[in-house]
């Protein structure tokens, strides 16, 4: 008698922490769960924040790009003004006299 009172304790007491490791488990489950749910939403959150921050370095590379370019436009106009034409002339009197040159010679 007092060995199947025994053997009945211990079922009952088995099934008691089968029961509350059951539990346990679900309760993990659907936390592990509502946590997976809030990381995807943070990180979603966090996706869009980095979008808009790259649309915004799109913008001022593109603004920046023009400034810039605008700026060599204006430095290559004023580098032009600089050139006097009697250099220009020079120049090019020089290079006919060259080709003219290396043309006989190679006649030659």
């Amino acid at each position: 008698a007092s060995c199947a009172l025994l053997q009945k304790n211990t079922a009952q007491a088995s099934l008691h922490d089968y029961k509350q490791l059951s539990l346990l488990q679900r309760r993990m489950q659907e936390d592990m769960l509502e946590n997976f749910e809030h990381r995807s939403v943070y990180s979603q959150a966090e996706l869009a924040r980095c979008q808009a921050l790259s649309n915004e370095n799109n913008q001022k590379m593109k603004a920046l790009q023009e400034k810039c370019s605008g700026a060599i436009d204006r430095i290559s106009a004023f580098l032009h003004t600089l050139t006097d034409n009697s250099t220009t002339r020079h120049d090019a009197a020089a290079a006919a006299t060259a080709a003219a040159t290396a043309t006989a010679t190679a006649a030659a």
